[in-house]
């Protein structure tokens, strides 16, 4: 028997020099245009307030990886301070707060500084400096336009002009001379607040009827100890002049006409001081210290009745003797 051996041949399979050619390409292609972004650009501050800010900055389609997020206080040599990483395609970061040893108050001036990612080179970091408030602190003025409204036997409200200096509020003081009180400290309102109820007692000082106090604030920072005022409370005039329209529009003379007598009736009758009798021509016939006028010998006729009031205020009726 004649037999044929046939040789099989293996071939292992080996890259061609057209295969390297392009995977060179697409190697050398896609490190061309898998850039690092550049260092950011168009950084920009708003929506300050006195605790923080809002950092802005364009887009940028190579930052793939977000943006690491730092601040740095360079009065107190802080360094870079490391806050988070935001995502891509961000383009704002708030700053508010407390970071490490770095804290945003008024008056601060810090760096805003940021890196775009990734950052092979190190070279992707781009910053801009802030200052709270526009500049150092600066101390109001003492406060103005001081008055007083809502009194009561026992209260009243003392109110102000708002200074927006005033970053840290006002402290509240009241003063009662009659009993050599001092300045007692109540409290201090927070900025923007610019009006304050008095009632009750402070250490040694009760608000009462008939009391006579100073109402007295000092606007805050006040590092010269000059921003203060005060105003005089007189809580027997305040009790008046709330209570006058009601006098003067409840003032009636009654009856008129009249054959002998005529009265005077108001719901705030202790308020009144005289009553002046005066004939057509403005001739005093007779005047009282009461509420009440005896016009027995007087002649038939009219008249005026000018009823003056303790603060000297006079409302005139004119009435009909009989």
């Amino acid at each position: 028997m004649n037999c044929k051996i046939t040789r099989t041949h293996f071939f292992s399979e080996r890259p061609t020099f057209s295969g390297v050619i392009i995977f060179v390409y697409l190697f050398l292609t896609t490190s061309l245009y898998a850039q690092d972004p550049s260092a950011p650009t168009g950084l920009t501050i708003s929506n300050e307030t006195s605790t923080g800010f809002t950092l802005t900055w364009d887009a940028d389609a190579n930052a793939t990886l977000g943006y690491n997020i730092f601040i740095v206080e360079p009065s107190a040599d802080s360094g870079d301070i490391y806050i988070t990483t935001v995502a891509a395609g961000t383009t704002n970061y708030e700053y508010a707060g407390t970071y490490q040893s770095i804290t945003i108050r008024e008056g601060g001036t810090y760096i805003a500084k940021i890196q775009a990612l990734p950052d092979a080179n190190g070279n992707a970091f781009a910053d801009t400096s802030v200052t709270i408030g526009g500049g150092a602190i600066v101390d109001p003025s003492a406060p103005m336009g001081l008055s007083i409204s809502n009194a009561t036997p026992a209260s009243f409200t003392l109110s102000w002009d708002a200074d927006q200096n005033a970053t840290q509020g006002h402290n509240i003081f009241i003063v009662e001379p009659d009993n050599g009180s001092g300045d007692v400290y109540i409290t201090t309102v927070p900025a923007g607040v610019n009006t304050f109820e008095y009632t009750g007692t402070h250490g040694s000082v009760t608000i009462e009827d008939g009391g006579n106090y100073v109402a007295k604030i000092q606007a805050l920072p006040d590092g010269d100890g000059n921003a203060y005022a005060d105003i005089d409370v007189d809580m027997m005039l305040l009790s008046i002049e709330d209570n006058y329209s009601s006098f003067s529009n409840t003032l009636m003379i009654y009856p008129n006409p009249t054959s002998d007598f005529v009265s005077i009736k108001s719901d705030k009758s202790e308020l009144i001081k005289k009553l002046i009798l005066t004939n057509i021509n403005g001739q005093v016939i007779k005047t009282s210290v009461t509420p009440k006028l005896d016009l027995t010998d007087v002649s038939s006729g009219f008249y005026f009745v000018s009823v003056e009031d303790i603060k000297g205020t006079i409302t005139t009726k004119k009435i009909t003797k009989i």
